[in-house]
């Protein structure tokens, strides 16, 4: 499993590990690995000693005692502790209120309330959430109403964690009920050890306390504990809930997670073997690890700025849904003993005694339980959808605004001129009628756009930019569902013809590839019913003035229109590339088109005769040059998904706007609107990990890449098509119409999803890496 840490960050990563060592008691660490409730002293005390480093409250300003680090640095630094077992500090304090008094308080009060926090001297607890007030707290009723030089506090809140240990609390209460109820709220800053406060912990379903219910009865407290303005609560709170959210995606508590959850299935035994040693539940293991990938990718863009601005509230809610399941995976490995009750720290009702359990089962059946509240506290995931499908459903839905250089935005912009211009669903349709003629026409006009060479290196004549541009354009065609072959006879083909080893012969067959007069087809796939791309059966026997190749090729994209064949044939016991005209006597080729349009052949050849420079030959191991191309070819296909799913979510959003049922626009109904929002972000976290596999395309060894195309492949083809199925769900019976562009956004995406292994053949191949890692 990657981290989210990048290179330069390394030796910062050390750093903090060392500190850990030296710093961290066992006994603290051994504790918190599984408590499900860590305690007030162990809290206060690691803060303490983080605050002798001056890493207490890594995120304030730095004139308030902050790092001045970067979010990069901020996550290698938060996942170290918590992998580590640190107990955390108040989150409450340090990473709740402690912002909203850098931001907002007066001096006085962040001379008061700061060093205390930093140093770990004082607990801090939330007072939001009231009785029939939760995630809408707007509506709350706690009032506070001035009186002399202060004001006086009545009300309840609920759902306060921490309450029993804490010394202070931050408090929402109206001041103004005669306004917009989000402009009568202020915010206080309200002593626990007033009179009039009463504190009553309740037990949870893991039958611990962490939560409270807290009454205010006219409890004063002076004029200067109202932060900033009268009235400004909202405001605030809106703040403190931003910080809040982004925090709660939890990878670094979903990465301690997985890592027990092997640990329980290394020691459990099911049937004479070890869980996991059972293929069943190792693939069920390696679905949630590639679904913490994408969830660490998401995160990844959020850290760098590059991330949509519902990507924090999209991150909640799938951290917190992958939280609870993994806990279910744990929960169904124990068997039954995840049935037995295990109370924390203390014996059973009546005096029984805790079961003897092995180390490895410890708190976990309590922290299942207790973690049913992960998709409610923060903001429930429905709220969070609510969000999410509010401002989808606006006027102006927000854009995904991640930068692009220069070169790369103006490709993207000349791609998607050309698609506007040439490409709408009725040219498509057009296209498909005319053929193969039509392809043609438009491979020359990329030709002339220069998008044929973007990844070519530049001393090969290419823009150089290697995968991440040739996605780039990718995806701007899976918007327009083009039928082109540009993936595998543009991008693919370059790829190999950059390494052949003789100048010359390099030169000439660049050359046909950017003038875009000569099509090429890669022949690589024998059988469309194994996705293993070492199977290769076709064969090359040399004879005194050439060679002689039999064997078959399957699902040849671009072969209808190619020129040419590019095709792979076993040689004196290694792989070798051949190049084969269309023409050439005693190849059969047997057309046929997908269900998407696209176009496709089988070629069989039986002792095919060809000339002795119809052999290419490569400057490095061809096997290793064909495992690199098909690993970006299937990377950058996920790009192309991407597009394809960002149109059909588009015609969707754009179909419930207008489209009435019942006297109201289909977009009125929640139920459609969580849908819509759920596509949303299927649509994002697939981005999120498609981006982050470009990025690291290049720099990873050939096992590392192969295993990142694994993960990357499984979790975009599982989110295509839930995309591509829900945008025909909630069209209804429109989206069931050829004549409908939606429909064929769906069988775009069901193509993808079946190339190049679908999602069950990567994450077996996932599975079957961690099986040899663990082995």
């Amino acid at each position: 499993m990657s981290t989210v840490v990048v290179d330069g960050l390394s030796a910062f990563r050390q750093e903090v590990r060392a500190f850990l060592r030296d710093h961290l008691p066992p006994e603290m660490a051994q504790r918190n690995l599984t408590k499900v409730h860590p305690s007030r002293q162990d809290i206060l005390s690691w803060t303490a000693v983080l605050a002798s480093k001056g890493w207490s409250v890594p995120k304030w300003p730095v004139a308030h005692g902050g790092t001045g680090w970067s979010a990069r640095k901020l996550a290698v630094y938060e996942e170290e502790l918590d992998l580590a077992g640190a107990p955390g500090t108040n989150i409450q304090g340090v990473s709740l209120v402690g912002p909203v008094i850098c931001s907002f308080g007066s001096d006085a009060q962040r001379a008061r309330y700061l060093p205390p926090i930093r140093n770990g001297t004082e607990y801090w607890s939330q007072g939001f959430s009231e009785p029939n007030s939760g995630s809408d707290l707007a509506s709350l009723r706690t009032r506070a109403v001035r009186d002399n030089d202060g004001y006086v506090i009545s009300g309840q809140k609920i759902w306060t964690s921490q309450s029993m240990d804490a010394d202070m609390c931050f408090v929402l209460a109206r001041t103004d009920p005669t306004v917009k109820p989000q402009r009568g709220i202020s915010f206080f800053l309200v002593s626990l050890r007033s009179p009039g406060v009463t504190v009553r912990p309740i037990r949870s379903i893991d039958e611990g306390e962490s939560l409270c219910e807290v009454f205010f009865d006219n409890v004063r407290v002076p004029a200067d504990s109202i932060v900033g303005e009268e009235g400004k609560g909202w405001d605030y709170a809106k703040f403190l809930l931003a910080n809040e959210r982004t925090t709660t995606a939890e990878v670094p508590r979903n990465k301690r997670l997985l890592a027990r959850l092997k640990r329980i299935a290394t020691a459990e035994q099911r049937n004479g073997q070890t869980l996991i040693d059972c293929p069943v539940f190792r693939y069920s293991i390696a679905e949630l690890e590639i679904e913490l990938a994408s969830l660490e990718a998401g995160v990844s863009r959020v850290i760098d700025g590059n991330a949509h601005p519902l990507l924090p509230s999209i991150l909640k809610v799938q951290g917190c849904e992958l939280m609870q399941a993994l806990q279910k995976a744990q929960i169904d490995a124990l068997g039954p003993r995840g049935i037995v009750y295990f109370p924390q720290g203390h014996d059973g009702p009546g005096g029984a005694q805790q079961p003897p359990v092995p180390d490895h089962a410890r708190d976990v059946v309590a922290d299942f339980l207790f973690r049913r509240a992960a998709t409610i506290y923060g903001g429930s995931n429905e709220i969070q959808k609510n969000i999410v499908a509010k401002m989808l459903l606006g006027e102006t839905p927000p854009t995904n605004g991640a930068p692009r250089d220069e070169v790369h935005a103006m490709l993207e912009a000349s791609v998607a001129r050309f698609v506007e211009k040439s490409y709408s669903f009725e040219q498509r349709k057009s296209m498909r009628l005319e053929g193969a003629a039509a392809l043609l026409r438009n491979w020359k006009a990329f030709a002339e756009l220069g998008w044929l060479g973007v990844a070519l290196p530049e001393d090969c004549g290419g823009l150089g930019g290697g995968a991440p541009m040739a996605a780039l354009v990718a995806e701007q065609l899976g918007r327009a569902l083009a039928l082109e072959p540009f993936l595998f006879s543009a991008f693919a083909i370059s790829l190999l013809f950059s390494d052949v080893a003789e100048q010359e012969r390099r030169d000439q067959l660049i050359s046909s590839v950017l003038a875009g007069d000569t099509l090429f087809a890669l022949a690589h796939w024998e059988s469309i019913d194994t996705d293993d791309r070492t199977e290769l059966v076709s064969c090359a026997q040399r004879q005194d003035d050439g060679y002689l190749l039999s064997g078959r090729k399957a699902m040849v994209f671009g072969g209808q229109v190619a020129s040419a064949f590019v095709l792979t044939a076993h040689l004196d016991g290694a792989v070798a590339l051949f190049l084969v005209p269309r023409d050439t006597s005693g190849m059969n080729i047997a057309s046929y088109r997908l269900v998407d349009g696209q176009l496709v052949v089988d070629l069989e050849f039986d002792n095919l005769s060809l000339p002795a420079d119809a052999r290419i030959p490569m400057a490095s191991d061809l096997q290793s040059m064909i495992d690199l191309a098909i690993d970006q070819l299937t990377i950058c296909a996920c790009a192309d998904a991407l597009g394809a799913m960002e149109s059909a979510f588009r015609l969707t959003r754009e179909y419930l706007l207008i489209r009435k049922q019942f006297g109201a626009t289909l977009a009125s109904f929640q139920a459609l609107q969580h849908r819509l929002a759920e596509m949303f972000a299927q649509l994002e976290q697939a981005r999120a990990i498609t981006m982050s596999a470009l990025s690291a395309l290049d720099s990873a060894e050939p096992a590392a890449r192969r295993l990142l195309v694994h993960t990357t492949k499984a979790a975009v083809s599982k989110r295509a098509f839930f995309v591509g199925s829900q945008a025909i769900q909630l069209h209804g019976g429109v989206g069931m119409t050829e004549e409908y562009a939606v429909g064929h956004y769906f069988k775009r995406l069901l193509v993808f999803q079946s190339l190049f292994g679908d999602a069950r053949y990567h994450t077996s191949q996932y599975s079957a890496v961690m099986a040899n890692c663990t082995g």
